[in-house]
C-alpha cells in the first residue's frame, strides 16, 4: 500500500519516539491502559482484530493529517 509523503513522514517521525512492543506485551499494555490503535482497512479490522482496540482507518487518518 503506498502512503503519501506526509503520512510516511509523520509515522516515521512518530516511530522515532515511541518504543516498539513485542506481541507477547500487548495484553498486559492493555490491561495497564495503553490504548492499541488500529489502522487497517474496516474489511481487514473486522475480519480479526485485537480484542478493545481502537479502529480509525488509515485512510481517515491520513486525511485528518493532511489538514494539519
Amino acid at each position: 500500500m503506498a502512503y503519501t509523503q506526509k503520512f510516511q513522514q509523520l509515522a516515521d517521525a512518530a516511530r522515532s519516539r515511541v518504543e516498539e512492543v513485542s506481541p507477547e506485551q500487548v495484553d498486559a499494555l492493555i490491561a495497564g491502559g495503553a490504548v492499541a490503535l488500529d489502522i487497517r482497512d474496516k474489511e481487514e479490522h473486522d475480519a480479526d482484530h485485537i480484542a478493545g482496540s481502537l479502529h480509525v482507518s488509515r485512510g481517515k487518518l491520513d486525511l485528518r493529517l493532511m489538514s494539519c
